[in-house]
């Protein structure tokens, strides 16, 4: 994943790995509030503007964009 595309679509990213923090320095960034499969399609949806589970996870992305 590249850091630019995730700051470019998401505040939340953009602080987390632009700035002077562990997420930054690290090059990770740990959710553990939401299942893979959601994480897998929340950064689906970043990177394309559509995910393929979309439907089975509302509830979970919705957690996800709220972030």
């Amino acid at each position: 994943m590249s850091k630019a595309v995730l700051a470019a679509q998401s505040e939340v990213f953009k602080c987390m790995l632009l700035n002077n923090t562990i997420e930054a320095k690290t090059c990770v960034v740990e959710i553990t509030d939401a299942t893979y499969e959601a994480v897998e399609a929340f950064v689906e949806f970043l990177y394309l503007d559509f995910a393929e589970k979309f439907e089975s996870l509302v509830e979970q992305l919705y957690i996800l964009a709220d972030m």
